[in-house]
């Protein structure tokens, strides 16, 4: 089962019981900082290239 729901050992679960059956559901955890955000984060090397929006008409910053 654990293979099936790719599941890991310290993974938590949700336990319910629905028309008579248990419910296992798997708890997804929330990253609550940027380091848990990216924790297994590979960098691929790939960048987007910069856009030109071309001239200014109003109040844009101009660089």
């Amino acid at each position: 089962m654990i293979k099936q729901l790719n599941l890991e050992n310290d993974d938590n679960l949700s336990v319910t019981i629905e028309d008579g059956s248990i419910v296992l559901t798997p708890l997804k955890k929330k990253p609550t900082n940027i380091h848990e955000l990216f924790d297994g984060w590979i960098d691929d090397g790939v960048r987007d290239s910069e856009v030109d929006w071309g001239e200014t008409k109003g109040n844009e910053f101009k660089w």
